[in-house]
């Protein structure tokens, strides 16, 4: 990794000019905006079907990918993707550093050991001047003696490297300054940054913010992980942000872990099931591996007994603040913590590195109102199970929007201009949420029916969308035609009834990287979609869409493709 070292911390100076302040090794962010869960996401995706620089596919923890008699050669033979997410606005600038082999792996710990997630960077996580001491060794070879006091893989556990033509630091911010590491990069951390002195900004909403061409040397299981802050960092607007990041894993030549091995070509195989996660015991509730926005509420105590249970699985704590700002909590690192004493009632957004049950047994009586700022709020709702209409009716004058986060990492919605396609179908006592308001002030948010013992271990409610409730279904009486071979915003059409179908065919030229996207929006609407559908590959199929009569737009987002044609029948 060769370092320009007058210059190729540029992004790093111009995102510190933004008032990013130093807090016990955390980034606080002068203003987090509508950032849910406190932090933008920056992570990995080892895969980019229907990665662009304003769309994601499905975003992968791990990838199989398979190579013929791997060697270095210089040049990339697989990419992977660094995106971000949660962020409305446009880049102006991101430093990533990933790394992506083991560093200082097999080394004794030096004071205290470095465990699980802090064995991914090249930080000083516990903060005893040392990098990953004590993490296990990775390979045939474990670091010794000097070796222990760098922070890159000095032993060669490496199988693959960071290479041309694959590299793009500026996919989603074209035209900017990037003043990454040379390519091929071989040391197990690559240095990727952007930032745009003049013109500018990006391309706005979740998208690769970077690609990676991997020149692949070796078999093996490669994990990929950005450095924390300041290391790795993101502004947008006139503002940084506060980043939570997501690792990922590349199989090379092998299965990935936890997943059934290929069978032999031949070998009858039974027919298998995605294992559904456990029922939680009564008094608790899941906390599922990813980000988690439950509603605490138990009695007034430590942070860290209210969380004995789960916390050997806690990454970190988050809660929003009256003042739209995050305090946090992040295990045996009281000096980057600020969070302390936890109260009934308190809504958290929580990560955690694998499921786990916590203790949920109401203590107290809940509140029979909460205040609600002007702008974003967290809200633990302890009314009866009601209509998202019904249980939002005690926000005095109103509110633009509330969203809703699942077990599957998804957000649902609800918004009162637009009760008709909304994905939140109900609340639930105790559910959280996030509650935009608009109102100079602030209002209050009255809850009625307060009381009652909520169902033991329950999940999430799922958003449901509306049946249409025409019948019959009227035959189609016109088709409207769209074409294209990149990114579009079709021109607007009609629609008579209250559902119409969308049909697609897409072709390229490389099948297995083709992805098709759509988002169909009220004319006028720019934010809140009726309905969406993603196709991978190339080929035809078709959705319904439950919206109407009226005008509707179609944002179609593409990646890899020749050419793409959509028909709307009413």
């Amino acid at each position: 990794m060769t370092r320009l070292l007058a210059i190729s911390l540029l992004a790093t100076a111009w995102l510190a000019s933004l008032s990013i302040v130093a807090c016990g090794g955390r980034a606080e962010a002068e203003k987090i905006g509508a950032a849910a869960g406190g932090a933008i996401e920056m992570g990995i995706d080892p895969q980019t079907t229907g990665n662009t620089a304003s769309t994601l596919g499905t975003l992968e923890p791990c990838v199989r990918v398979d190579v013929p008699s791997p060697a270095f050669d210089g040049v990339s033979d697989y990419n992977i993707d660094v995106y971000v997410k949660g962020d409305t606005q446009a880049p102006m600038a991101y430093d990533a550093s990933v790394v992506y082999a083991a560093v200082n792996d097999g080394c004794a710990a030096l004071d205290e050991p470095e465990t699980g997630a802090q064995c991914l960077n090249s930080a000083d996580d516990d903060g005893d001047t040392e990098t990953n001491d004590g993490c296990p060794q990775v390979g045939a070879t474990a670091e010794s003696g000097e070796q222990c006091a760098g922070d890159k893989d000095d032993d060669g556990d490496i199988i693959v490297h960071v290479a041309a033509p694959g590299t793009n630091t500026q996919t989603k911010m074209p035209g900017a300054l990037s003043l990454a590491d040379t390519l091929p990069d071989s040391d197990g951390i690559f240095a990727a940054n952007a930032v745009y002195l003049t013109g500018g900004p990006g391309t706005a909403g979740d998208g690769t913010l970077a690609r990676l061409g991997l020149d692949i040397g070796g078999s093996g299981l490669v994990t990929f992980a950005l450095n924390p802050p300041s290391d790795s960092a993101y502004a947008s607007g006139v503002s940084a942000h506060n980043l939570a990041f997501v690792s990922a894993q590349l199989a090379i030549n092998q299965d990935c872990p936890g997943v059934t091995p290929t069978p032999t070509p031949g070998t009858p195989t039974a027919t298998s099931t995605a294992t559904p996660l456990p029922t939680p015991p009564p008094g608790t509730i899941m906390l599922v591996n990813g980000w988690n926005n439950p509603c605490y509420v138990g009695p007034e105590q430590p942070i860290e007994d209210a969380l004995a249970d789960v916390v050997d699985h806690v990454l970190a704590v988050y809660r929003m603040t009256a003042d739209q700002r995050f305090e946090g909590w992040f295990p045996n690192r009281p000096k980057a913590s600020d969070i302390t004493t936890v109260r009934p009632y308190q809504p958290l957004f929580i990560l955690m590195d694998q499921y786990a049950f916590w203790p949920h047994e109401p203590s107290g009586t809940p509140p029979p109102s909460v205040p609600l700022a002007s702008g974003w709020n967290n809200v633990c709702y302890p009314g009866q199970t009601k209509s998202a209409e019904d249980a939002t009716a005690g926000v005095a004058g109103g509110f633009v929007i509330m969203y809703q986060l699942g077990s599957d990492q998804g957000w649902s919605w609800y918004a009162p201009a637009r009760s008709g396609m909304s994905s939140i179908a109900q609340l639930s006592q105790y559910d959280t949420v996030l509650v935009l308001v608009n109102q100079e002030g602030g209002t209050t948010w009255t809850f009625d029916s307060i009381g009652g013992t909520p169902t033991p271990g329950r999940t999430p409610t799922p958003g449901v969308t509306p049946t249409p409730t025409h019948s019959p279904t009227p035959t189609p009486t016109a088709v409207i035609v769209f074409t294209g071979q990149a990114d579009k915003d079709t021109s607007s059409f009609h629609v008579s009834g209250s559902s119409f179908t969308i049909g697609w065919n897409t072709q390229s030229d490389s099948p297995e990287y083709a992805g098709f996207s759509i988002y169909v929006y009220p004319e006028g609407e720019t934010a809140l979609y009726a309905c969406s559908a993603d196709f991978d590959g190339v080929g035809s199929d078709s959705t319904v869409c439950h919206a109407g009569p009226g005008d509707f737009w179609i944002a179609v987002l593409t990646a890899n493709l020749g050419s793409w044609r959509v028909d709307v029948s009413d």
